[in-house]
């Protein structure tokens, strides 16, 4: 075997393992949005404060998601927080009126 062909032999399984690991990162990023979209508190909300769209924010989630939780921004800004909202919890309907 020449030395073209031993260098052959080598990239095209290179090129092969590129293109996996191109596609593999492009799924992931595909499989980020899929789920429920809901709503999350960015930060603490302290009870009766008037939820601004900088204190929350929409994500999609697969698993553990309350059947009564916002699933977009505009439900949620606006409204006033009945009780403490922890950062990164979900709101509820129960959490804003």
């Amino acid at each position: 075997m020449n030395k073209s062909s031993q260098n052959k032999s080598i990239t095209i399984p290179i090129v092969i393992l590129c293109i996996k690991a191109i596609m593999v990162a492009g799924m992931m990023c595909i499989v980020e949005k899929v789920g429920t979209p809901v709503v999350v508190a960015r930060r603490e909300i302290p009870a009766h404060t008037i939820i601004d769209k900088s204190m929350v924010a929409q994500t999609y989630m697969m698993t553990d998601i309350y059947h009564d939780g916002a699933r977009n921004l505009a439900s949620v800004v606006g409204h006033v927080a009945t009780c403490d909202i922890p950062r990164q919890a979900q709101l509820r309907t129960v959490d804003f009126q």
